[in-house]
């Protein structure tokens, strides 16, 4: 059992005690998990003819929002020691050197870490290596800036994932955290006409992978079920943002990319207390005193009276 905190109702958001469509049942979540880490290990990690950097292109708008994103939540911060957790070829690990004197991009496919390699020969602050979120293979206290980003929709529990981020951070260490976000407004609407709300637990979503025939199932997440998790593991939360607000073929088709990236940074503030976009950012921080107890964590703007326990 979850936390039985109570949370804010953003947009008419409602927690389900009981969600049992068949495409979202906890049963077939978990087999959609199992085919998942299958599926990836033969195509993602193990394929030597995918290149991920392919999935990127058309999605100019995607890639420049979450540059906007991660550039507003660090700010003017500078680190001794960034990771970026299952960074892949590197996308964003460029962006992060800018922001530390050494990153470390750590990831579980070999395949990926040969290919950022490639991508990342000219960055002498970056360093590649094997290894898993659960299972970061370093220090206690050895880092100042994590990064997960496209890496939670994997992960449909990742409380081990969020346990080891506080071990490895130092006290007062940040956390920017990304996730496929299951209460996306849209969401939200389709569930209310057909009379229900979102579900609690991770909902499986299965895609046609970039590229190939195979399709390769992720998870969306509750938002709410992943702040209980991250505070449970001692984070607190500095600040929210709703990105790829604007995405959406037509919408690429009519606006220059330019044009689009501007409005996205106007709304990525604006919207992320709602829960609004697709893909939800947070910025967290690791106390640097003693964790208070459980019942103490909230969220700014949580009251008492809102939302109920999860299943």
């Amino acid at each position: 059992m979850e936390s039985g905190r109570r949370h804010p109702r953003p947009f008419g958001f409602r927690p389900a005690r009981a969600f049992t469509a068949p495409w979202t049942s906890r049963r077939h979540c978990l087999n959609l998990i199992v085919h998942a880490e299958m599926s990836r290990a033969g195509w993602y990690d193990d394929d030597p003819d995918y290149d991920y950097r392919r999935f990127w292109t058309g999605r100019e708008y995607e890639h420049a929002a979450e540059e906007v994103a991660l550039r507003r939540l660090l700010g003017r911060d500078h680190v001794a020691r960034a990771v970026d957790v299952g960074g892949g070829y590197g996308r964003l690990s460029k962006l992060l050197a800018g922001y530390a004197d050494s990153v470390v991009l750590v990831d579980p496919s070999r395949h990926q870490l040969r290919l950022a390699a490639d991508y990342l020969r000219a960055e002498s602050r970056v360093e590649c290596r094997h290894a898993d979120a659960a299972n970061l293979l370093l220090p206690d206290a050895s880092v100042d800036l994590l990064l997960l980003v496209r890496v939670l929709h994997h992960v449909p529990d990742p409380r081990a994932a969020f346990t080891e981020f506080a071990r490895v951070l130092t006290p007062g260490g940040k956390l920017v955290l990304e996730f496929a976000n299951g209460a996306n407004v849209i969401n939200r609407l389709r569930l209310r006409l057909r009379g229900r709300s979102v579900p609690a637990e991770p909902i499986s979503v299965a895609v046609a992978s970039s590229g190939t025939d195979t399709k390769i199932p992720y998870v969306t997440h509750s938002p709410h079920r992943v702040l209980d998790q991250l505070r449970a593991a001692g984070f607190e939360v500095d600040a929210v943002l709703s990105v790829s607000n604007l995405r959406s073929a037509r919408l690429k088709r009519l606006l220059p990319l330019p044009v689009m990236v501007a409005v996205e940074r106007l709304l990525q503030p604006v919207l992320g207390p709602f829960w609004f976009g697709p893909s939800i950012w947070l910025r967290l921080h690791l106390p640097a005193g003693p964790l208070r107890p459980a019942g103490d964590l909230r969220s700014p703007g949580t009251t008492a009276d809102s939302s109920a326990s999860d299943p």
